[in-house]
């Protein structure tokens, strides 16, 4: 049940009308996945929520290069996100993941601050964004603090739009690596079922890459495998396909088998087919 709406202005009175309305505030930006949570018919009571509204706050808006890092307003929309020149420019991989989110309706209302708070491990963004190392700026009453978002989890997600706001996120920018992106969804438009990153840096003459593999989805936090991959290993799709295998095998069991087998299968396969995308770029 939805109690009380309030439009503030700047991020101090969010925090402060957060602050106010413990435990019942949740931040409202795109609505896209909060609204649906307020249904009572998903509750076996009725919560008197207070929706905070944080579109009209300026700084949370815009995308920019900062000291050689994307920083983007977490109330960008990921319509935005995704056609952005700068973004397309500097994280292509990013922009394509933020153009595959759900329907034309809801990337023109969703946000990657809304993204990430969602506290799905499935959300869209989560697995590009920690494969760049792209960090996050939370503000909370007690002061800002920067979080990888790979260690989000860890330093206090399920805060997120409840206690404390996230204010940017700093995507590093690095050219030398190029990514391939696969994302396999159970049904149209909807989450993905899991999302897997293929990215490769040239490293000397013999034609060696450095090979990063992250896969995340639902049940499964967005985890890294590393290794380098000689030039054999990134020719042919039985030799990729082995080696995204024993990459997923190492990225589940550090995961303590979250997803069971049939998510291991479709995530070893689709990060196949993103090394296989990433690999022919670096061909080129």
């Amino acid at each position: 049940m939805i109690a009380q709406y309030i439009r503030v202005g700047s991020i101090d009175e969010g925090l402060k009308v957060l602050e106010e309305h413990r435990p019942w505030g949740r931040v409202l930006a795109g609505g896209t996945d909060l609204l649906p949570k307020t249904r009572t018919a998903r509750h076996k009571r009725s919560l008197p929520l207070v929706l905070i509204d944080i579109k009209r706050i300026d700084e949370l808006k815009g995308i920019q290069m900062k000291e050689g890092r994307l920083c983007i307003g977490p109330s960008t929309t990921m319509s935005q996100l995704a056609g952005s020149e700068l973004v397309l420019e500097y994280a292509p991989v990013l922009s394509l993941a933020a153009g595959q989110v759900g329907s034309p309706e809801i990337r023109n209302r969703g946000t990657v601050g809304g993204n990430l708070g969602s506290k799905n491990t499935g959300a869209d963004l989560l697995a590009p964004l920690a494969a760049m190392g792209a960090l996050v700026e939370v503000r909370a009453p007690g002061g800002t603090s920067e979080i990888p978002v790979r260690d989000l989890l860890a330093a206090g997600w399920q805060g997120l739009g409840r206690s404390s706001l996230i204010t940017e996120v700093r995507v590093p920018v690095n050219r030398q690596v190029t990514w391939g992106y696969r994302r396999w969804s159970r049904e149209s438009m909807g989450r993905a079922y899991i999302t897997a990153l293929a990215g490769l840096e040239p490293r000397g003459d013999d034609r060696s890459c450095r090979f990063t593999a992250v896969l995340g989805g639902p049940g499964l936090w967005p985890r890294t495998f590393e290794c380098q991959a000689r030039p054999g290993e990134l020719s042919g799709q039985e030799p990729m396909l082995e080696l995204c295998s024993r990459a997923a095998a190492e990225i589940f069991a550090a995961a303590g088998g979250a997803g069971g087998d049939y998510q291991f299968q479709i995530g070893r396969v689709a990060l196949a087919e993103a090394l296989e995308l990433a690999a022919g770029e670096v061909g080129q």
